[in-house]
Parts: C-alpha cells; sequence; structure tokens
C-alpha cells in the first residue's frame, strides 16, 4: 500500500504542477465559486490551500512511506514486542497530510466550479478513502472507483456526439499515425470504429471486477491507455499535458491495484471477490 500511496501522490505533484494555473488566483476567465458567500475570498485563501495540496501530496511521496492506516493497521497484536511508536508516529503523519490534502483541495474547487476537473475528482476521492479506511478496505474500495471509471466513461461515450465528432477525430487522426486515410472509408466503417473505443473500456471495466479476467484485462487496459498515449501526444491530437499524465497515472494504478499479487501493496489478488471484502471488511 506505501508503494501506492506514493504512486499516487506522486502523479498528483504532476498534474497539480501542470494545471497549476488554475489553482490559483488568475483573469484569464471567470472563477465560479460553489456559493454566493465565497465570491469575495481572498485571492490568499486559493495560495494557502494550493500550498497545503502540494506539501502534502510531498509527505506521501518523501517524508514517511507508511500508509495511512490506523495505528491498529502498524501492530501486531499477536507479538507486543514489534510494535513501533516510530511507524504509528508515521503513519498518523500520512494519515493527516491526506486529510489536509483533502481538505485543501476542497476548498479549491468550493472556490471555482472550473477546478472540478475529472482527474482531481478522482484525486478527492482516492485521497478521503486513503485517509479514513484501512488497508484491506482502501484497496477494495479503490479497485470499485477505478471499475466505475471504466464502465462509466465508455457509456458516456455511446452517443451520437462522440461518435460524429470527438470519436470520429479520434479514428482519423490514430488512421493517420500508421499512413492509412480514413476519409475514404464510408460513414458506417468509421462509426463502427468508434464504437470499439467505449466497448474495449467497458469490457475493461467489467474485466477488472471479474478475478478470473482480472489480469487479462489489466494488461489490455494498459494497452488501451499506452494507445490514447500516442493519439493524445503532439504527434496527434496535442491534448493538454494532464491529459497524458493522467493516462499514465491509469497504468500505474492498474498495475498496483489489480496486477501485483498477494504483496504489501496489493490485496486484490489476495481478496479477489471485490463485492465480499467490500461488504465484510468494515
Amino acid at each position: 500500500m506505501a508503494n501506492l500511496v506514493r504512486v499516487w501522490a506522486a502523479f498528483g505533484i504532476a498534474l497539480f504542477g501542470v494545471t497549476w494555473k488554475l489553482w490559483t488566483p488568475q483573469t484569464v476567465f471567470p472563477q465560479i465559486p460553489f456559493f454566493e458567500a465565497l465570491v469575495d475570498a481572498p485571492a490568499s485563501i486559493d495560495w494557502v490551500a494550493f500550498a497545503c495540496v502540494g506539501l502534502s501530496l510531498l509527505v506521501c511521496v518523501f517524508g514517511f512511506g507508511s500508509f495511512a492506516g490506523a495505528p491498529q493497521d502498524f501492530v501486531n497484536p499477536k507479538e507486543p514486542d514489534q510494535r513501533s511508536w516510530k511507524t504509528i508516529v508515521r503513519a498518523l503523519v500520512v494519515r493527516s497530510a491526506l486529510l489536509i490534502f483533502v481538505a485543501a483541495l476542497g476548498v479549491l474547487i468550493l472556490l471555482d466550479q472550473n477546478r472540478l476537473q475529472p482527474w482531481a475528482w478522482q484525486y478527492l476521492i482516492f485521497g478521503l478513502i486513503l485517509s479514513l479506511a484501512r488497508r484491506r478496505q482502501a484497496i477494495s474500495l479503490l479497485c470499485w472507483i477505478v471499475v466505475s471509471i471504466y464502465i462509466y466513461s465508455a457509456i458516456s461515450k455511446l452517443d451520437y456526439q462522440f461518435v460524429h465528432t470527438t470519436g470520429l477525430e479520434m479514428v482519423t487522426t490514430l488512421t493517420s499515425l500508421v499512413g492509412v486515410d480514413s476519409n475514404i472509408w464510408s460513414t458506417k466503417v468509421k462509426a463502427g470504429l468508434v464504437l470499439s473505443f467505449p466497448i474495449v473500456e467497458m469490457l475493461v471495466g467489467i474485466g477488472l471486477a471479474i478475478p478470473k479476467l482480472r489480469r487479462h484485462a489489466c494488461v489490455i487496459g494498459i494497452l488501451m491507455h499506452l494507445a490514447l498515449l500516442v493519439l493524445l501526444s503532439p504527434y496527434g491530437m496535442n491534448h493538454q499535458p494532464a491529459v497524458l499524465i493522467w493516462n499514465l497515472f491509469f497504468i500505474a494504478q492498474a498495475i498496483l491495484l489489480f496486477w501485483i499479487p498477494n504483496g504489501e501493496d496489493s490485496q486484490a489478488d489476495s481478496n479477489p471477490n471485490l463485492f465480499a471484502t467490500l461488504l465484510t471488511g468494515f
């Protein structure tokens, strides 16, 4: 679990780093608070909250390296002599850092609705789970969050707009990268190729929730994100750096949550029935 927290925090630093203008006071486009009372909030709040976000993530990466579980998570009741106050303190410090991260990110989002980016929403949920849940429950919940992201993302693409605009652009760009001109193809052929994107994404989400298919789905998911990295790179659709970093994070979380077997940093395989774990783990 410690590696998962470190990787999560490291990618968080990268994401907030490349989007820092969004999280600080700016006048490029209007800031829209969630509540009217926050309209006249001083700009210093943005800076303080953003600093708290960055420092909290740094603590998770470099400071202590222990998962923010409850103190009893680090104590073996059968072997009292192995209790370490340093381990407990480290756990509490990381837990506190995660709670500060969640609170600070929540404040930043409340101050501007434009900050409720998909990746920021995921980081807010992940931070809350990592700060409050024990190891086993945290892994189970995080796995279900990832599965739901894949499935919901796939469903959201099954519409006219995606098939005839964004998805079509993705197909055109992808075929051009391999030297194929898809403009001469029929509309039905291109629409079928566009629909293959959400279908694969849906299969990845479903496969990750099924123990026997989990590793196969993990491989397919990694290949899918690698293809997206090429497609969205400057050589393709030239998307924002945050989109590329988020796809890299999905590759890392797939490995740490669904691939690593029976280790300290993953319980997904040692507890293959995620639903049962979620219901009985508390």
